[in-house]
């Protein structure tokens, strides 16, 4: 293309300069005569003849009609000239055979005649010395006097090597297209059938000699194909994998892919255009039975697919698919940046070792490496790397990456050519070889290196069977025998280990002429071990079916059952042929309209789980059960809905049995508190009546007491309140668990409550020789708390911590924030065994310690602390280590953040 470039600008170089020249002899009388012709060449132009005789880059020459009047030395040369005089004042013709002549002289009466000057044109020269050589001629005439005109010649004589090799080349690919599993189209830049291969006839069912004279078999409602046609047309665009549907000849409709690719002339020019076109209605159906399988059992997920990309020679990402997607980036995030900033620092160093060395050798290559996902986890790819080169030149790199743990998909990079078959060729990703009939290969093509078996150096000049494994080489000579005797095309499979691990192949055999077989290979592994997992995965899921102790449904978009899992019978003592095809009723009377409901739910669209109702088995019996169901949607129709029904009848009853006996527990619970409550009643007045006729005698209101009586007494008096102490407790917890305790919330410093609870233990701590340390964390702040009731759960929180401490002392922590206060209350005492832990809360609990050691109380403190703390809505946590000691951890928010608790009932 650059040099029919440069060879274009110097013609209309050559044309400027020329008409320059010859504008000062727009007024001369031209005449035929040898003296005049001589005399015009003397009065020529030097700047004609300083162009003609100094360009140094063509062969040039001027002449007056026949006659070279200027030449340069390049021409003389070319024609085996020494002195000027050996070509000024011949006629070009001398020069040429009689052939080339007769043409040169057609086309000069066309110049004369006004016609456009024609392209350049090949003829046979002679030289001087007697060598026969073909020139390309270039004409330049003068605009307003055809008989005025410059040459450019250009030697040509190698080229008929070339045309041999083209004609030869254009028999193999020829053929290669009568084999290929597409049809083939090949039209002139006017849109007119040149070539259309028997296999588009058996695509669209139309001969081939009526596809030559011209059938429009795309369908009416798809007018972007011809456009997208008429565009590669005119501006040389290429298109792949553009599906459409074809109408048959039988007016059936098939799917098809179709594909294009200009055919550029030698001068640049678009003169055609070669088509393809794929009949993928297998291929399609493969497509649905594989969406319809996963819909309804979920057997496979989405298939992972490969990422394809292209860089520039800097390893900056140019292109990414979106298959990228998977790894969680978006195409975009990967445009202009390298490899590296995806990949862990570990890997930096090996991944710029490998780039080095594929600089280095630009050839295919295959690595591993380990990236990174957009979330940061690790993820192995395999990369499949070759180089895109022009004129042996890498200009790009290309390449596929994969997740390791699926199978490899050979990237099949295609090769950009002048010639019109081989792009057929070079479009598809198939193996081909040239074989005699006794197999020995005399020539081969692979768009991919990776997918020989050996390298070419390897087979080039052997036999088939002895380049393969034995198992595979007697299957081919079987099959090679066959083609060759039955003259016909035959077809087998077979498996072949490659470094990418077991692949399977197809093999097509094509008799050629002069006992020749072509043998065009075919990688299948992908759709072989798809079509493998699918029978597997439906077979295992089958099985899982098939013996699960739930019932399997499948109904259709109408309601009736298809599928019914062996299950049916044991639940309801239907077989499942009785009900295949229906829509069985053998709902419970009760529960028939919610069924009812959940069937119109299930097949509008609506997923539902764990529905529970009541059906009648074959023998009359009334069992609970669970249905869950999901849609199942096919090109946004509601195909069919699958259910799993199990049987809960025992769970059913495991639950009714446990609110029978929740509810016994709970009245059992309130009578038990009704009769606490009131035996705490009735025992409180008398109790407060001895306290004080009690006092009265101390005080000697009945008269003179001795000092034993007053011991005796004061006793009663102690003993008394004791049980005063205890009454009062169970009437406080009865209280509050009751939900009678009413909150008397106010603004106030947390650091009063502390001190008050504190000063009400000091007394009894300062009597066991027992220090309080109060710390504060954060500066006091004000806020919403019932003050009355965290001052009672302090005390007895203190209480106890001084109670339960021989030596030590006792830490009050505080922290502040906004909304609430955290206070921990320990000490250093006897601690509390951890299988104790859970029970301390509970009404009359106490532990058991050796008996001289037991504290007093009566075990309700605890749990009048722990229903305060939850009517408040704080939280109380309790750590221990026996012979430690304890700490109660107590976090009470500000009633402001808590409106709730603002409303509490009285």
């Amino acid at each position: 293309m650059t040099k029919n470039k440069n060879s274009a600008r110097v013609q209309q170089g050559a044309f400027i300069l020329t008409t320059y020249a010859i504008s000062e002899l727009k007024e001369m009388q031209l005449s035929r005569s040898i003296e005049e012709r001589q005399a015009l060449s003397r009065k020529i132009p030097q700047v004609l003849k300083d162009f003609v005789l100094n360009n140094t880059s063509n062969a040039m020459f001027a002449a007056y009609e026949d006659k070279i009047v200027i030449v340069n030395s390049q021409c003389l040369s070319m024609f085996g000239c020494s002195d000027p005089a050996d070509m000024i004042d011949h006629v070009l013709f001398d020069f040429m055979t009689p052939e080339s002549a007769l043409g040169a002289s057609e086309r000069r009466s066309q110049r004369i005649a006004g016609y456009p000057s024609p392209e350049p044109y090949i003829a046979d020269c002679i030289g001087l010395d007697g060598r026969a050589f073909k020139a390309e001629i270039s004409v330049i005439p003068w605009p307003s006097e055809p008989h005025v005109f410059v040459a450019m010649m250009h030697d040509r004589t190698g080229d008929d090597s070339s045309i041999k090799a083209l004609r030869d080349a254009e028999k193999l690919y020829r053929t290669i297209a009568e084999t290929l599993p597409v049809g083939v189209f090949l039209i002139d830049e006017s849109g007119n059938q040149l070539y259309i291969n028997e296999r588009a006839s058996k695509i669209t069912g139309y001969s081939v000699e009526e596809l030559m004279r011209g059938v429009w078999m795309i369908h009416p409602d798809d007018s972007l194909a011809w456009e997208l046609c008429e565009r590669a047309l005119q501006d040389g665009t290429s298109g792949y994998d553009y599906e459409t549907i074809c109408i048959r000849k039988d007016g059936s409709f098939l799917p098809v892919s179709i594909s294009w690719h200009p055919v550029i002339g030698s001068n640049g020019n678009i003169k055609g255009l070669c088509i393809t076109l794929t009949d993928i209605s297998e291929h399609k159906k493969a497509e649905a039975a594989l969406h319809k399988a996963d819909e309804r059992y979920k057997l496979l997920t989405e298939n992972s697919t490969d990422i394809l990309w292209e860089m520039d020679l800097e390893g900056r990402f140019t292109y990414i698919s979106p298959a990228i997607k998977r790894l969680g980036y978006d195409a975009e995030e990967w445009i202009g940046r390298t490899l590296l900033d995806f990949l862990p620092e570990a890997e930096h160093d090996v991944h710029l070792s490998l780039v080095k060395a594929d600089l280095d050798n630009p050839a295919p290559c295959l690595y591993e490496v380990r990236a990174c996902r957009k979330d940061g986890s690790p993820v192995w790819l395999e990369l499949s790397v070759d180089f895109l080169k022009e004129s042996g030149i890498p200009v790009r790199i290309q390449g596929a990456a994969r997740d390791i743990s699926a199978r490899k998909r050979a990237e099949i990079n295609l090769q950009q050519t002048t010639q019109e078959l081989e792009a057929i060729v070079q479009a598809f990703p198939d193996l081909y070889f040239l074989v005699t009939a006794d197999g020995m290969i005399i020539n081969y093509h692979a768009s991919d290196i990776a997918e020989l078996y050996t390298p070419p150096a390897e087979f080039m000049g052997k036999r088939m069977q002895d380049v393969l494994p034995e198992n595979v080489a007697r299957r081919y000579e079987e099959w090679l025998t066959k083609a060759f005797e039955t003259k016909s095309q035959v077809t087998f499979e077979y498996s072949l280990m490659m470094p990418s691990g077991d692949n399977r192949y197809e093999a097509r055999c094509v008799p050629m002429p002069e006992e020749q077989i072509l043998i065009v290979v075919r990688n299948i592994t992908d759709h072989y071990r798809i079509s493998k997992a699918l029978r597997e995965s439906e077979q295992k899921h089958k099985s899982i079916v098939e013996n699960s102790s739930d019932i399997i449904v499948l109904d259709n978009a109408n309601g009736d059952i298809v599928y019914l899992s062996p299950a049916i019978k044991q639940i309801s003592g239907y077989e499942p042929e009785e009900l295949l095809g229906s829509n069985p009723w053998f709902i419970y009377p009760d529960d028939l309209d919610k069924v009812i409901d959940l069937h119109r739910k299930a097949h509008s669209g609506v997923s539902g789980t764990n529905c529970e109702y009541r059906i009648i088995t074959k023998s009359g019996e009334t069992k609970w059960v669970s249905h869950s169901w999901s849609p199942i949607f096919a090109e946004d129709k509601l195909e069919m809905v699958v259910s799993i029904v199990r049987d809960v009848t025992e769970k059913k009853k495991a639950e009714e049995e446990l609110r029978k006996a929740h509810a016994d527990l709970e009245k059992a619970y309130q009578l038990q508190r009704e009769f606490l409550n009131n035996v705490t009643h009735e025992v409180r007045t008398p109790l407060t009546a001895v306290r004080g006729y009690v006092e009265m005698l101390l005080e000697g209101m009945a008269g003179p007491v001795t000092d034993s009586q007053a011991e005796l007494l004061r006793k009663v008096l102690s003993s008394s309140g004791h049980l005063l102490e205890i009454v009062s407790g169970v009437l406080e917890i009865a209280r509050l668990q009751s939900g009678a305790a009413m909150l008397y919330p106010k603004v106030c410093n947390p650091m009063h409550i502390i001190e008050k609870a504190v000063s009400a233990v000091l007394p009894q701590a300062l009597r066991k020789g027992l220090k309080i340390n109060t710390e504060l964390d954060s500066p006091s702040c004000l806020g919403v708390y019932d003050e009355d009731k965290l001052v009672a759960i302090l005390t007895n929180l203190l209480s106890n911590a001084v109670k339960f401490t021989a030596e030590g002392k006792i830490d009050l922590i505080v922290t502040y924030t906004s909304s609430c206060i955290e206070i921990i209350v320990s000490d250093t005492g006897m601690g509390i065994p951890a299988r104790d832990l859970g029970s301390i809360f509970d009404e009359f609990s106490q532990l058991d310690y050796p008996k001289k050691h037991k504290p007093t109380g009566f075990g309700i403190g605890l749990a009048i602390v722990a229903n305060m703390v939850e009517t408040i809505g704080a939280t109380l946590v309790v750590s221990s280590r026996k012979d430690v000691g304890t700490a109660f951890t107590l976090s009470v928010p500000t009633l402001a953040e808590n409106p709730l608790y603002m409303a509490k009932p009285t």
